[in-house]
């Protein structure tokens, strides 16, 4: 998986592998409370999926400036890059003139360094529960309460979907070594891209609930023997990034995805969102294990 992802892209995983390390966030303690309703904030968004939560609940005229990664929708390009809420650039963040300032609830955050240029909040963002409880409160934060509670309605039911008995088991992939499937990130139960794969009629491969980084070694891959394996790419390709991803895996001739062709790959932004359009993902993962002849069984 080495050639695909560029300087960016590459970025973004790594952005996603912390927010997916359960012991790397604060444990749900400190979250802020939403205070006084502002339609006219000036806001700060220090994260990909809150810039495209604020975007989508309509209070993107109030984001006046974003973290390096955040690319989606179209006009938050536009908007001034500010570092991240690990390495804010705090010159860049002042010129702003934000009044409000928010980001995801992470260790390393520089929460006490930005609330000294404006009101900070950092909101859980791990489970399905917590980006729908976050959601609420960046409309209460922004005055569009009403819009926020059906972007959390919708996230809460859509995701909270488990596949029928005998649904097939897949290993979802977030990234390995460059050219060949060692050292193996994956998409583990209870994240929200998890969440995503059981809501779109799959089991996920792996049962267990790892701690920290969740890694998987080449043996025990080959002891899990998927029904499926998908990998998320991110490019813009389809066809393509199969045959690559397939070829990368294709001397595990042991393994039975490998054997029966049914090796797959989702590329698209959404693939690696934790914002909403992870909705989106749930129909491109489905998509994805039809076309390799993997019926999904959504509950």
């Amino acid at each position: 998986m080495s050639a695909r992802p560029a300087v960016g892209i590459a970025l973004v995983v790594a952005a996603l592998v912390a927010a997916i390390v359960a012991a790397a966030r604060l444990g749900g303690a400190g979250a802020a409370s939403p205070g006084a309703v502002s339609s006219t904030a000036r806001i700060v968004a220090l994260s990909p999926a809150l810039t495209e939560t604020l975007f989508a609940i309509g209070a993107g005229g109030q984001v006046v400036a974003v973290d390096d990664y955040s690319e989606h929708p179209e006009a938050a390009r536009a908007l001034p890059r500010v570092g991240s809420a690990l390495r804010p650039d705090h010159e860049r963040i002042v010129a702003a003139r934000p009044t409000l300032v928010v980001g995801e609830q992470i260790r390393a955050a520089r929460e006490e360094e930005l609330a000294r240029i404006a009101r900070t909040v950092l909101l859980p963002w791990l489970t399905v529960q917590e980006i729908a409880s976050s959601t609420r409160e960046l409309g209460a934060l922004t005055g569009r309460v009403p819009e926020a509670d059906a972007l959390a309605a919708r996230l809460s039911s859509e995701l909270s979907r488990r596949p029928r008995p005998g649904a097939p088991r897949v290993l979802l992939v977030l990234r390995y070594a460059a050219g060949a499937p060692t050292d193996i990130v994956y998409i583990r139960r209870g994240s929200v891209h998890g969440a995503a794969l059981e809501a779109a009629g799959a089991e996920n491969a792996v049962p267990d609930d790892a701690e920290g980084v969740p890694r998987l070694s080449l043996e025990r891959v080959l002891a899990l023997d998927p029904d499926a394996i998908l990998v998320l790419t991110g490019a813009s390709g389809t066809t393509a990034d199969r045959s690559v991803v397939a070829n990368e895996w294709r001397h595990l001739r042991s393994l039975r995805a490998v054997r029966d062709a049914r090796v797959g790959a989702v590329p698209g932004g959404e693939a690696y969102s934790n914002g909403p359009r992870i909705l989106d993902l749930v129909g491109r993962l489905a998509a994805e294990l039809r076309a390799l002849g993997v019926e999904p069984t959504p509950g």
